[in-house]
């Protein structure tokens, strides 16, 4: 289990990695979002939707440059290149589809994609 806290008295934010120790915050994120070092993974934090994403590679990645479509069970994408998906599924996701226009690069995006096509663009997708 991950704890992530701001003390007031410090000017760093320090988390609970999974030996029970105190370690700093490395970096934040827009709207508080924050990506930590656990055991030389990463951890997501996504404040809105309350769900902190544990993995970081540590159980799988899976690097996309060409076109030839992909499925498995990514729980992150990061966006190598500017990247456009004809394909992009989600357990879970509503809302208006994440194909047919540019995601730039530098990008990170967390849920429960289970498919991707890309039409141009190179990601890592992290199991």
């Amino acid at each position: 289990m991950l704890f992530l806290w701001a003390n007031e008295m410090q000017s760093e934010t320090r988390q609970v990695d999974q030996n029970g120790n105190s370690v700093a915050q490395t970096q934040s994120g827009p709207e508080g979002a924050a990506d930590v070092n656990v055991a030389g993974g990463v951890v997501g934090i996504d404040p809105q939707a309350n769900v902190v994403i544990d993995g970081g590679g540590r159980y799988g990645v899976t690097t996309t440059t060409g076109t030839t479509a992909v499925t498995g069970r990514f729980r992150a994408m990061t966006i190598l290149a500017d990247a456009t998906f004809t394909v992009f599924r989600e357990e879970g996701g509503s809302g208006d589809t994440m194909t047919g226009f540019v995601v730039p690069a530098n990008t990170t995006l967390f849920g429960n994609i289970t498919a991707y096509t890309l039409s141009s663009g190179k990601v890592r997708a992290y199991v």
